[in-house]
């Protein structure tokens, strides 16, 4: 709600694309789409929404004229917190209203966020550019080594042949192997 800090996220993530430009990078700059305390009354949630709105609009003008792809993320629930980017339709609005973005699918955030992985990868298919896999019980988002909790990653990754891009996000390096071993066990990785 603050405009300074508003225009100064902006700038930063704008910069970041113009940096990975200088150095030659064809990299991406991932994002969430933003959230406010569930608790703001509805005119407050209504102008952090159209601040979101704005910035988007913002970057996504900025980003035009670089090689740099920018994605946006499914965030993961948070108790009391009202996140702009949780549910497919979201990711989608954004997705419509800036056709140069693409996807980050957090499978973990899908999953600890109960919403099914399958509505994400039918609305968004081939705008999911880059994979983030991690595992989690479905209550909280963990980042454990996939394999170690409930995360069904044979029946999803099954339907996202076409991504090439996957990040292991765990916390510690023998988790990171740990959960590469499982996802190559899989034999669904090319």
């Amino acid at each position: 709600m603050n405009e300074r800090v508003r225009a100064s996220c902006v700038a930063q993530v704008i910069r970041i694309g113009e940096y990975l430009q200088e150095v030659g990078s064809k990299a991406w700059v991932n994002i969430h789409a933003g959230h406010i305390p569930e608790q703001y009354h509805k005119r407050v949630t209504a102008k952090a929404k159209e601040n979101m709105k704005a910035s988007l609009d913002e970057i996504a003008a900025a980003y035009v004229g670089l090689d740099t792809r920018l994605l946006v993320e499914n965030d993961s629930f948070e108790k009391h917190i009202t996140k702009f980017g949780l549910r497919p339709k979201e990711i989608q609005d954004i997705l419509n209203r800036h056709p140069g973005f693409g996807m980050t699918f957090d499978i973990g955030h899908a999953h600890h966020s109960g919403i099914p992985p399958e509505w994400f990868i039918e609305r968004m298919g081939r705008k999911i550019e880059v994979v983030h896999l991690h595992d989690n019980n479905g209550v909280y988002d963990e980042h454990l080594a996939p394999g170690r909790g409930s995360v069904d990653f044979e029946g999803i990754l099954c339907q996202l042949d076409f991504c090439s891009t996957y990040v292991l996000e765990m916390k510690t390096l023998p988790d990171v192997i740990a959960g590469r071993e499982f996802i190559e066990s899989l034999g669904l990785m090319k």
